[in-house]
């Protein structure tokens, strides 16, 4: 498997209405959300609080145990409030009967390790997967929400990206990962955002890969497409890569959104609205560059333009006054 820097976001949520027969019917709603430091817990700091309805609850990843959230995460790197306090409101303001909410929010890993190899071949992270997935009651509906691969096709940490070992690779995992869970798991999966640190052209490869997974499943049901994020720009991130509150908003409602209409067909943007911005900002700056050293080539050479005036102009204006012995005597016509 090669190196992926994996944005994760994976939400696990058991509901009550079922949509295959062999899967039983929940009271409660359990929500899992995969994924590394990114996904888990930073956004706009300081502006994401505890849910106040205490039918949302959080697993505690040190206890392992269900608890009404009243602090940033347990268990999570760093100290930014997680966007996922706000999704779980969201979320119950949906549902409106007095069901309880369980989110389970994991951190795989920090930024520059390879994720979604250490979810494939690391023991350690299947044991994480398979311990939350046992703290959900079995055979109930759940839908999977995947939004993955921000920095998957770069090199890091000496790892080749997909893109240069087999164009089969990002799609060939995410399947097995898929085919692996629970017949009763739908999984949405989210087109990433271009991040204007790597190459676009791999950007554009793995985007092309999850649109591939969605489409080869052929039912809705089981794989469904979700938000195109990088269509959330710079003026929703608070500092060009993380979701300001405007941003998580936006996002949060388009997961809700197309969870409840799930659809296999994709339409993926080849835009990249932040790699464009970050263009323009760049090709601005060597605009203004060139212009400014195009002026001051004008002014240089404007100037030797006049300087050069001035001395021809001197030298035509000068007398020459023949003396003895084909000698000569300047005389200066000023």
């Amino acid at each position: 498997m090669s190196k992926t820097t994996f944005l994760i976001l994976l939400f696990i949520f058991a509901i009550g209405n079922c949509n295959n027969t062999t899967c039983a019917v929940s009271n409660d709603t359990y929500i899992i959300i995969l994924g590394d430091y990114t996904s888990t817990n930073h956004a706009q700091m300081n502006l994401y609080q505890p849910p106040t309805n205490p039918r949302v609850h959080f697993l505690n990843l040190t206890s392992w145990t269900w608890e009404i959230s009243n602090q940033t995460l347990p268990s999570l790197q760093g100290n930014d409030a997680s966007p996922w306090f706000y999704f779980g409101q969201e979320l119950a303001s949906t549902i409106k009967t007095n069901n309880n909410i369980y989110i389970s929010v994991l951190a795989f890993d920090s930024a520059g390790v390879n994720d979604f190899s250490r979810i494939n071949n690391t023991k350690a992270k299947w044991s994480l997967l398979n311990k939350t997935i046992s703290l959900i009651p079995q055979n109930i509906s759940v839908d999977v929400l995947w939004m993955v691969g921000e920095n998957d096709a770069d090199y890091s940490n000496n790892y080749m990206p997909c893109y240069y070992l087999s164009h089969n690779c990002y799609s060939e995992g995410l399947t097995n990962l898929i085919n692996w869970s629970p017949q009763c798991y739908s999984w949405g999966i989210s087109l990433t955002s271009y991040s204007p640190y790597h190459t676009v052209s791999y950007q554009d490869f793995i985007r092309k890969e999850q649109a591939k997974v969605v489409t080869s499943f052929n039912n809705p049901e089981r794989v469904w497409i979700g938000p195109d994020t990088d269509q959330l720009c710079r003026k929703n991130r608070y500092d060009d890569r993380y979701f300001n509150i405007n941003g998580t908003n936006i996002l949060v409602n388009q997961w809700l959104q197309m969870r409840n209409n799930k659809s296999n067909i994709v339409t993926p943007s080849d835009f990249y609205c932040d790699y464009y911005i970050f263009n323009i900002y760049h090709i601005t700056f060597v605009i203004v560059l060139l212009f400014t050293i195009i002026i001051t080539i004008g002014v240089i050479i404007f100037c030797l333009s006049l300087l050069q005036k001035y001395f021809a102009n001197r030298h035509r204006n000068t007398v020459y006054t023949p003396l003895k012995k084909n000698n000569y005597i300047y005389i200066d016509a000023d």
